[in-house]
């Protein structure tokens, strides 16, 4: 234990856990998992702004050597091959992955109504939620849409007896 009380070493079934953490805010800034071979199953560095956000998580245990970079709020832009942009109220409007990517569209109530997949630059996919139900479609392909969809709700009281 360092301290604070921050626990700095744990074993458990063949696997020791390392961590360190700041001396001055007592966030933790590396963690590393090792078996009981002494084999590194996981080497985790964690780095943090001003106000505690975390801001990028790198593993060095992956062999491609990929971290994860978050944006002020605390999603994730980058990490596992993805980037990812965000709207005004924090959710993702593109994802994007080698040669693939989606788009999304929500309304003013903050909820998805529209969503293009995007595979390897070649097909598309559209898909809508109106009410309930969705619809996908390729793109290009016209949807013969109803004119009025109705959905219905019956409320039926219990009655005591």
């Amino acid at each position: 234990m360092d301290h604070r009380g921050n626990v700095t070493q744990l074993t458990k079934g063949g696997l020791t856990v390392t961590r360190s953490f700041d001396a001055a805010t007592g966030r933790p800034r590396d963690i590393k998992a090792e078996n009981a071979g002494f084999q590194t199953v996981q080497d985790l560095t964690l780095t943090f702004d001003v106000l505690g956000r975390l801001t990028a998580k790198r593993d060095q245990s992956l062999s491609a050597g990929g971290g994860d970079t978050y944006d002020a709020n605390g999603s994730m832009i980058t990490g596992a091959g993805r980037s990812i942009s965000y709207g005004v109220h924090n959710k993702p409007t593109y994802i994007s992955q080698g040669s693939g990517s989606v788009n999304f569209y929500y309304g003013p109530n903050r909820s998805r109504y529209r969503r293009i997949d995007n595979v390897n630059q070649s097909s598309e996919t559209e898909t809508r939620s109106i009410g309930l139900d969705f619809i996908h479609k390729p793109v290009g392909i016209q949807a013969q849409l109803p004119r009025r969809i109705f959905i219905q709700f019956r409320y039926f009281p219990a009655f005591a007896g």
